[in-house]
Order: C-alpha cells, then structure tokens, then sequence
C-alpha cells in the first residue's frame, strides 16, 4: 500500500479486511454537471436500467471530497486503465469502504458524489466493476453560459460565482481545461471498456434509441421526456 493511501485510511478509519464492492451493474453519468444528467438519470428509470437513482448527496460529497482529490493524483496520464485498476483496487476500496456502503442500495447515480467527474472514472470503476459510464456532450458555449447562470443563482454552493463578474474569461478558461481533462479521462476509461462506455450529444436524448441500445432493452416510442430543463440541465 502506498503512502498515500496508508495517510488517508488513518484519517478515515474505515479500513476493513474485506472492503465493501458494487457487484451489480450500475449506471454513472461521467460528464460535468449542466449536461442533462437528470434527463438521463431519470431516462435509465424509464428503461427499468435501474431501480434507485442517486441525487446529490453534499453531505457525502463534503465529507470524501478532499480523499477524491487525493486518489485523483495517484492516476498518471499515461498508465491504461485496467493497469492502474489491477495495482489499486484494492486501496481505493479499503479507502471508500465508507463511502462504497452508502452507495450499495443505489444503481443510478446522476450527481455528485459518485456522478459527474468529482472522482476520476478509473476509481469508480474499481469499486464497481460492473459500471457503465454515461458521458453526455453539450455545446462548449452553450455548456459554460448554463453553468455561468447555475453558479450565480446559487451562490452559498458555488462561492467562486464572484469570478463570473471579476474575470469571467478567466473563468471560462478554467471550465474548458476541466473539461477537457475530465473527458480525456472518459476516452481512457473507452478505450479499456468500450462496452461500458457512452459518449452522447445532447441531439441524442431527442428519443430513448441511444440510451436504450446501450442498457439493451427497447426502446419506447415517442420522445425523450426532458427535466430539469427550466433550470438549463
């Protein structure tokens, strides 16, 4: 075990001998928030691809954040995902077995803590092997004003809001290289399980045929039923 892994099992105190795993397939939407996970959280329902869906958790999210980041830099650029997998499974479970416990009853997860790109996808897919990852792509400008309006609208969550008015290019700058990490860590995570993997446009949740071929049922006629639109998600 590494050291990094050894200092944050000593700060959680959840290690276990036999950490907790997601056996079960399960469904993450792997792209930022603003990119109609909640359309397609609530889409899986309707396709029976899952029973319970998992809606933002702040209080987990607060709580395993700071060890997110921490196993986020234990994954170099240039190892393929089912190397890292195979040398720190076993860590990240022993390190999550918290977390991992109060994930189990869920299926579906469509927000933070374990949707979005808060933990690199090569982490969840080591606590659920079975996982399959939704990636959801929206029109960069399009995608930087929704998010621009959702941070200043609800200040107490996001308090870098104040960057919008101060340098908003700055701001759109450091979006789009997030962005552009998160989603090249998607293609990795592809290119080792392109069967478990999913990139869509936003064009593509007009109807349920995308989604649907995926999960491998029918696809129900009739148009993809749209949430949380007045709210640009």
């Amino acid at each position: 075990m590494t050291g990094v892994f050894r200092r944050m099992l000593d700060r959680l105190r959840d290690e276990v001998e036999t950490p907790p795993v997601i056996a079960a397939p399960v469904y993450i939407v792997a792209s930022p928030f603003k990119t109609a996970s909640t359309t397609v959280g609530k889409a899986l329902l309707h396709l029976n691809a899952g029973r319970h869906e998992m809606v933002f958790n702040g209080q987990l999210q607060q709580k395993y954040g700071t060890y997110f980041r921490e196993i986020n830099k234990t994954v170099p650029e240039d190892v393929s995902a089912k190397r890292w997998i195979a040398d720190n499974q076993l860590e990240v479970r022993q390190t999550l077995s918290g977390l991992t416990r109060r994930l189990a009853r869920f299926d579906i997860y469509s927000d933070a803590p374990f949707g979005h790109t808060h933990l690199h996808p090569f982490a969840r897919k080591a606590i659920a092997p079975q996982a399959r990852f939704i990636w959801v792509n929206r029109p960069i400008d399009e995608w930087l004003d929704s998010v621009r309006r959702w941070e200043i609208a609800h200040p107490d969550v996001y308090p870098r809001h104040v960057v919008w008015a101060r340098n908003p290019e700055g701001r759109a700058t450091t979006l789009r290289k997030r962005w552009d990490r998160h989603h090249k860590q998607f293609e990795r995570l592809a290119a080792d399980y392109p069967q478990d993997c999913l990139e869509l446009s936003v064009d593509d949740l007009e109807d349920y045929r995308a989604l649907a071929a995926f999960c491998g049922v029918a696809a129900p006629a009739g148009a993809l039923r749209k949430h949380n639109v007045s709210r640009d998600d």
